[in-house]
This record gives C-alpha cells, sequence and structure tokens, in this order.
C-alpha cells in the first residue's frame, strides 16, 4: 500500500478483520434455462445420494425465498419432505 492511501487509512476508524474461508473446489458448473429446471436437476442429484445411502439428514440445501414454491411442488413428487426456514432450506 502506498504511503497515501496508508495516510487516508490511518484517519479513518477501521479495523481489520483477519478471516479464513474454507476452500471448496468447484468441479462442475451446471446451467439450467429455468429455476424449475434448477430444482428438477437438484431433486434428481438428492436422490442419487440418498441411493448412495447418504444420510437425509446431512443434505442441506441454500435458496432464495423465490425458490420455495417450486421446491415444495417438486419435491412433493420425489416424496422429500421440505422445512423451510428464515436462513436456508433443510431436507427430510
Amino acid at each position: 500500500i502506498n504511503k497515501y492511501n496508508l495516510n487516508i487509512l490511518n484517519e479513518l476508524n477501521y479495523k481489520i478483520i483477519d478471516k479464513a474461508y474454507d476452500t471448496y473446489p468447484i468441479d462442475k458448473i451446471y446451467y439450467s434455462s429455468s429455476i424449475e429446471d434448477e430444482v428438477i436437476f437438484v431433486a434428481n442429484e438428492i436422490s442419487k445420494l440418498i441411493k448412495n445411502h447418504i444420510d437425509i439428514e446431512n443434505i442441506k440445501i441454500i435458496a432464495s425465498k423465490e425458490y420455495n414454491e417450486i421446491i415444495n411442488r417438486i419435491f412433493k413428487i420425489y416424496k422429500f419432505r421440505v422445512i423451510l426456514t428464515l436462513n436456508n432450506s433443510n431436507l427430510i
């Protein structure tokens, strides 16, 4: 950092927070033409996990509220019970 920017920072009341983030490798990126197609894809992937003996209690979904109606509708077809919370969705 150059001297000019350091002087500006020194005049501000700031705190540096050193935060370590977990990094997760991204093997693949998928594209869906609609939210419904995306939810169907996720439901299929969850089905595969369950068939591979992954405990359903360990499967969590994080989605914005515009997904709620579609998740409920599609997951009902798959017989997945969904508990929606303010911060995330839990699949049971």
